[in-house]
C-alpha cells in the first residue's frame, strides 16, 4: 500500500490530518457555513426587533403591572369602600405622583369591593412610612386624610407615636395640633372596619402618646368594643400590644380576661418582648394569678439569655405587682444588676428599682448600684421614670436627699413632660420621705 509523504499533511484538528490537496476545499466549506450562520442570526434579530417595536404601544412592561390583591405595607388589608377615580387623582397630585409623559393609562380591572387596596392607598401608605417626622405625617393627614383608608390611618397614627417616643415632650406637643385631632376623628369614623392589626396599632399609639383616657373616652370605648368582637383573630404579638395599651390607659374589665384566655396557649412560644408586655398588662389589670406567673417564670428561667434588660425588668415589675415570689427569678434579676447595671438605661434602672422595692427584694449592694448609676444618668430620665425611682425610694425609706432633689428638679424643669397625675405621685412619695420641695409645690399649684 502506498504511503503518503508526511510533508503533504496539514493538521485540521487534534488527532486528525488531511492531505494538502484537500485542505483548501475543506476551508471553503467551513467559511461558507460560518457566513450562513451569521446571516441567520442577523435575520432573526431583525424579525424580533421589528415585532417588539410594532407592539411597544400595546404591551405593558411587567415592572409596571400590579395585582389588585397586592398586600398592604401593614398586616391589615382592609380598604375604603367607594374609592373614586377623582379621589385617587387628587391623592396623586397631593403626593406629586404623576404619570410619565407619553405613557398611556393602564385599563382598570374593575372596582371590586374588598379586593385589596387601591393604587392611591398603597402610595399613601408608602408616603406615611417614608415620612421623616411626626410633623410630616400629620401634614399628609391634613392634606390627604379624606382619601386614606383604615390601613393608611392605622399606619399613620402608629408612625406618629413611634416618632414621638424619641422625645419625652413630643407627645404633648403633637396632641395639641389640629392635625392630630383630625387624625383621631378619621380613625373613629371608620373604627368598625379595622382588622386586628389595625386595632392593635391604634390602641398602642394612643397609649404611647399618653392621651387623656377621659378626654378620649368615646374613641377608646368604641375601640375596645371592636377588639372584644375580634379578639380571636389577634396574633400573639397583637394581643400583647393591645393588652399593654389597655393597661397603660387604665382600662380594666372582661376584655382583659378574654385576652388572657386567647393568649395563654401561646405564652411558652412568645417572643420575650411580647411576653413581658403581656404579663405586665395582665398583672397591672389584676387578671394574672400565681399559675400564670409561674408559667411565665418558667419561660424566663429556661431561656434567660434571650431576655434583654428591659424585658427582664418589665417581667420583674409585673411579678412585684402580682406579689409573685420565686427566689430563683429574683436572684437572676439581682445578679444581672450587679453584673451589668452600669450599662442599663434610665428606664431599666427605674423599673428595676420599683420592682425590687415592691417585691421586698432590694439588697443594699444592689440598691447602691442603682443609685450610683441613676445619679450619673439623671439627665436621661423621663418624667415617668423619675416618678418610679422616687416611689422606690419612698418604699425603701431611702433618705438620699441628693438623689430625690435631683429627681424633683428634673421633673419640674420646663419640657419634662410631667403630667398632673405624675406630679401628685411624686409629691406623695416626697412627703413619705419627709422631703417636700418648693419647686414641686409650685408646679402642683
Amino acid at each position: 500500500m502506498a504511503t503518503m509523504d508526511e510533508s503533504r499533511l496539514v493538521t485540521v484538528s487534534a488527532g486528525s490530518a488531511v492531505p494538502v490537496s484537500s485542505s483548501s476545499s475543506l476551508l471553503e466549506h467551513v467559511y461558507t457555513f460560518d457566513v450562513l450562520f451569521i446571516v441567520l442570526i442577523a435575520v432573526g434579530y431583525l424579525i424580533v426587533r421589528t415585532a417588539l417595536q410594532g407592539n411597544k404601544s400595546t404591551v405593558t412592561p411587567i415592572s409596571n403591572r400590579s395585582s389588585v390583591h397586592a398586600k398592604s405595607m401593614v398586616d391589615d388589608t382592609s380598604t375604603t369602600e367607594g374609592s373614586s377615580d377623582e379621589s385617587c387623582a387628587k391623592t396623586n397630585r397631593t403626593l406629586n405622583f404623576s404619570r410619565p409623559a407619553g405613557r398611556a393609562a393602564r385599563p382598570r380591572r374593575g372596582n371590586r369591593q374588598g379586593s385589596g387596596p387601591s393604587e392611591c392607598h398603597r402610595r399613601l401608605n408608602n408616603a406615611v412610612i417614608m415620612a421623616e417626622s411626626a410633623e410630616s405625617i400629620l401634614e399628609l393627614v391634613q392634606s390627604s386624610g379624606e382619601q386614606m383608608n383604615e390601613v393608611n390611618l392605622a399606619t399613620a397614627i402608629h408612625r406618629v407615636a413611634r416618632w414621638c417616643r424619641k422625645s419625652p415632650t413630643a407627645p404633648y406637643e403633637v396632641v395639641c395640633r389640629p392635625e392630630w385631632t383630625k387624625l383621631l376623628d378619621l380613625v373613629q369614623a371608620g373604627i368598625t372596619k379595622y382588622q386586628s392589626q389595625g386595632l392593635s396599632n391604634v390602641l398602642w399609639a394612643l397609649a404611647t402618646m399618653r392621651v387623656d383616657p377621659d378626654q378620649h373616652k368615646e374613641l377608646i370605648d368604641e375601640l375596645l368594643e371592636v377588639v372584644e368582637l375580634k379578639v380571636t383573630e389577634f396574633t400573639q404579638q397583637a394581643l400583647a400590644h393591645t393588652a399593654w395599651a389597655i393597661a397603660t390607659l387604665g382600662r380594666e374589665g372582661a376584655l382583659m380576661v378574654a385576652i388572657r384566655k386567647q393568649a395563654e396557649p401561646g405564652i411558652t412560644s412568645s417572643a420575650p418582648a411580647d411576653l413581658a408586655n403581656l404579663i405586665w398588662a395582665l398583672c397591672a389589670s389584676k387578671v394574672a394569678d400565681d399559675s400564670l406567673c409561674a408559667t411565665v417564670c418558667n419561660v424566663v428561667m429556661s431561656r434567660p439569655a434571650e431576655f434583654k434588660a428591659k424585658e427582664l425588668a418589665d417581667v420583674a415589675l409585673a411579678f412585684s405587682i402580682a406579689g409573685y415570689t420565686n427566689s430563683s427569678f429574683w436572684t437572676l434579676v439581682k445578679d444581672s444588676i450587679l453584673a451589668e447595671g452600669e450599662t442599663y438605661t434610665s428606664g431599666v434602672l427605674a423599673t428595676l428599682a420599683l420592682a425590687l422595692a415592691q417585691a421586698n427584694q432590694a439588697e443594699q449592694r444592689v440598691v447602691s448600684v442603682i443609685v450610683r448609676v441613676a445619679m450619673i444618668k439623671m439627665k436621661w430620665f423621663s418624667a415617668t421614670e423619675i416618678v418610679r425611682l422616687v416611689e422606690a425610694c419612698a418604699i425603701l425609706k431611702l433618705q438620699n436627699a441628693r438623689l430625690v432633689a435631683g429627681c424633683v428638679a428634673k421633673a419640674c424643669a420646663a419640657g419634662s413632660g410631667l403630667t398632673p397625675l405624675e406630679a401628685k405621685q411624686l409629691d406623695s412619695a416626697c412627703k413619705v420621705l419627709g422631703m417636700e420641695h418648693a419647686a414641686l409645690a409650685a408646679w402642683n399649684k
